[in-house]
């Protein structure tokens, strides 16, 4: 893999990895079980729901330009496509043949959060507005997808490096990740009991934070 197509990848990977952190994070919060969900709806249900709004956007969008066409018109798309294009040149054909199925495969199974995108997210279809239940997206379609980018990227790795990467296994920060963020919501509520039972002061919470 000559440097040019390595930086290509490179930059690929980087892109798939945060996919898959910001994916963990949301599963930690909101994908894992419903103690979790009956903890957010104690505490900040709406701000969860403008989250959850957020990033099933993102992730239309994320996984839509990882698998748009290398062209688009005069331009290039910085898409699995594009490296696939890029690669023609550089592997053997029956390796070449591989990728372009396992590429088919994530086009068929991605097609919903491009359909989504193009009438939902990036722009917004008449049809859409009436139908938007139909533009859904389940924890299995990402799951899927994800599964497919992680083979076709590992593919290409091992071919090259003799490597593999464990996306889905991202180690998150303790500290501050989705766990971290229900420890501190069932906290709260544990503040509030002791409220309630006139154990601390109702203000005491303003000795650590001045938001107001």
């Amino acid at each position: 893999m000559n440097e040019n197509i390595k930086e290509v990848f490179d930059k690929l990977k980087y892109e798939v990895t945060r996919c898959h952190y910001y994916w963990i994070v949301y599963r930690q919060l909101l994908g894992t079980n419903e103690s979790r969900i009956e903890l957010i709806n104690k505490t900040t249900p709406s701000f969860f729901i403008l989250f959850q709004d957020l990033f099933l956007d993102y992730i239309t969008l994320q996984i839509s330009k990882l698998t748009d066409p290398a062209d688009y018109g005069k331009y290039k798309n910085f898409s699995f496509y594009y490296l696939f294009e890029l690669l023609k040149e550089e592997i053997p054909d029956e390796f070449y043949k591989k990728l372009s199925l396992i590429l088919e495969k994530l086009q068929a199974n991605s097609s919903l959060f491009r359909n989504r995108r193009n009438k939902f997210v990036a722009h917004r279809d008449l049809d859409s507005i009436n139908n938007k239940s139909e533009y859904g997206i389940a924890i299995q379609n990402v799951e899927d997808s994800l599964r497919i980018i992680r083979e076709y990227l590992n593919e290409i790795d091992f071919h090259f490096f003799n490597t593999t990467t464990l996306y889905e296994e991202f180690i998150t920060d303790l500290k501050d990740d989705g766990v971290a963020l229900l420890v501190r919501l069932a906290k709260s509520l544990a503040y509030d009991d002791l409220v309630q039972q006139k154990q601390i002061d109702i203000r005491m919470w303003e000795n650590y934070s001045k938001i107001f």
